[in-house]
């Protein structure tokens, strides 16, 4: 049987150093091949000064990255990467990929609702986090915030596929239907339940579901028959220990 292994991380805020840097040492360690390192939004792109036009973050966030070295070719991602939007993004910059491509070599934007064959297995991701008053909204014509925003018709173009693997920004399901094997770092946060994308999870059966988006929060379980992943953010060398390798036969 063919195994395929990909790589999953949270938050990384445009330290994809790091993140390379993880796997490539993850590798060493197992003596085991990763084909593709999967991203769940808060990438981070901007290729120089001039995109932060189109960069909602806080303060802190609010850094060039390591992505212009990349983009210019100075360096290149040692593996493939798809990744989705979040809610600190560059939308200038996505916007005109909103279908999806490589904004790199070996890095590929999986668009507002898009999915990407790897190996056999099936890839969906949806950029965004949900808001009720814009759920059924058009997108504005202009970049801005307003995009950090899914839409109905996002979630109905997803809905359309079988998936191996679901990417969301924020959580997919709610907590309170997880049955679950490992909470790290409980705190109260508002447990509005986002039925949207519950439904896209119960039409697309993915065997797994990888999310992101708040912070201080790692989280493993099941749902029906779907492994739930939340991770945290990665936004420093040790901060990468809620990173995970999958492998799919």
């Amino acid at each position: 049987l063919m195994v395929t292994r990909f790589g999953v991380v949270g938050d990384i805020h445009g330290n994809l150093d790091l993140m390379y840097k993880f796997f490539i040492d993850w590798e060493r360690k197992h003596k085991k091949n990763i084909h593709a390192i999967l991203q769940v939004g808060d990438f981070q792109v901007l290729r120089d000064e001039k995109d932060f036009q189109h960069l909602y973050v806080p303060p802190k966030y609010a850094w060039l990255s390591d992505f212009p070295d990349y983009f210019s070719g100075l360096k290149k991602a040692p593996f493939l990467t798809l990744f989705i939007g979040g809610n600190h993004e560059s939308w200038g910059f996505l916007n005109d990929h909103k279908d999806g491509g490589f904004l790199a070599p070996n890095i590929y934007f999986l668009g507002r609702a898009g999915t990407l064959e790897v190996r056999d297995k099936k890839i969906g991701g949806l950029t965004g986090i949900y808001s009720p008053k814009h759920y059924e909204s058009d997108f504005p014509s202009i970049s801005c915030y307003n995009h950090a925003y899914y839409r109905k018709s996002d979630l109905e173009k997803l809905s359309r596929n079988k998936l191996d693997i679901l990417l969301t920004h924020d959580w997919a399901v709610p907590k309170a239907l997880i049955d679950i094997s490992l909470e790290v770092n409980p705190f109260i946060f508002d447990e509005n339940l986002n039925p949207p994308t519950l439904n896209l999870v119960n039409k697309v059966s993915p065997s797994y579901v990888f999310s992101g988006h708040r912070h201080a929060f790692f989280l493993e379980g099941s749902y029906n028959e779907s492994r739930i992943t939340y991770l945290q953010s990665h936004t420093s060398e040790r901060s990468f220990n809620s990173a995970t390798v999958i492998e799919l036969e």
